[in-house]
């Protein structure tokens, strides 16, 4: 089954209708819906909406999207810890030397 990331402007977007890449968010996501793609996303994502939607009469709704997303088997949550930010820092200082 293939794949595709969804980082925290993708989820903003889906929620937050006064995004300006809300339509356009709604229609990816209806695509994806019909065909056999999962989702992959991590903790620091789902922090990072949860945070953008910290206000009292936005927090439902970042909890319910949080909550639908740990439950659901389609999509995978990568967890980040130190080891693996200190791997993706050093990767990401080679791709920046190259340039």
């Amino acid at each position: 089954m293939k794949s595709v990331f969804v980082d925290t402007s993708a989820l903003i977007a889906i929620e937050n209708r006064r995004d300006n890449f809300h339509s356009q968010a709604i229609e990816i996501r209806k695509k994806l819906k019909e065909s056999q793609i999962s989702y992959v996303t991590t903790s620091a994502i789902l922090l990072e909406f949860g945070n953008s939607f910290s206000q009292l009469n936005l927090k439902p709704t970042a909890t319910q999207m949080i909550g639908a997303i740990k439950r659901s088997t389609k999509w995978s949550c990568v967890s980040i810890d130190d080891n693996l930010i200190d791997k993706e820092f050093e990767l990401f200082k080679k791709i920046k030397d190259k340039e």
